[in-house]
């Protein structure tokens, strides 16, 4: 079954509250990266399982049928190629794609910006 695994999202009201309260952010438009880094110093010894929220505002999509199409199409994406995104960030272990664009984008551009975005977060 193709589906973003229950392990890889993130569910946890007190983690999304930190999330939002101490992580850090990106922006790179249409979508806005929030990130926790891990307080391991050393990742070499277990793997860190990544958790990652995804969300479509209301404020910017009144129709849900346009918020849920939004994000099964992020989730789709982040779940082909979240290795393949973060990889040179080991050590960051929440995850939250706020997507904020006013437009409707195509999957292929949404891929790109999405790279883009992850990318523009600091080793």
């Amino acid at each position: 079954m193709n589906t973003l695994p229950k392990s890889l999202r993130l569910c946890s009201r007190k983690l999304i509250d930190s999330i939002f309260k101490e992580g850090a952010s990106v922006f790179s438009y249409p979508f806005k990266v929030l990130y926790q880094k891990s307080d391991k110093a050393t990742e070499d010894t277990e793997p860190l399982q990544r958790q990652v929220l995804i969300s479509v505002p209301k404020r910017y999509r009144k129709k849900a049928v346009d918020r849920n199409r939004i994000k099964r199409q992020i989730k789709e994406i982040y779940r082909l190629h979240h290795k393949d995104f973060l990889k040179p960030h080991k050590n960051i272990k929440h995850i939250a794609i706020i997507f904020v664009g006013k437009d409707n984008f195509e999957y292929a551009t949404l891929h790109r910006n999405l790279h883009k975005a992850i990318k523009k977060i600091p080793l």
